[in-house]
């Protein structure tokens, strides 16, 4: 592999989640590793809260370990961390352990602002 190669792929890794961010009005984005206990225990509850409560919002599931470019740009160096993108710009990080409850609070506070609910 060449580093012209590995830099092309390292660009590609990192546009896809900001294309994901121009595309989407909002975006989380849930950083993990294959081996985090907590990370596999929370993501079907931050899945289903978002399938029951908050269907517009766009879910990206990124490894960090797969795509440590794209986890060092958006300064996640632990998991599990969530980064909630409103209209662009970050607006909620949350990380390791937290409550669904109170992330449910923000996230609704601005899920009724961006889309006028």
């Amino acid at each position: 592999m060449t580093l012209q190669y590995i830099l092309y792929k390292v660009a590609t890794m990192m546009s896809n989640l900001n294309k994901l961010i121009k595309q989407h009005l909002m975006v989380i984005a849930y950083f993990s590793t294959p081996s985090c206990g907590v990370c596999i225990a929370l993501r079907p509850k931050i899945e289903k809260l978002l399938h029951d409560r908050f269907p517009k919002i766009h879910f990206e599931y990124i490894d960090a370990t797969t795509k440590p470019a794209t986890a060092a740009e958006n300064n996640v160096f632990a998991a599990p961390v969530i980064i909630v993108f409103a209209d662009g710009k970050e607006s909620i990080r949350k990380s390791r352990n937290l409550s669904i409850e109170e992330f449910s609070k923000e996230l609704e506070r601005i899920y009724t602002l961006l889309f006028n609910l």
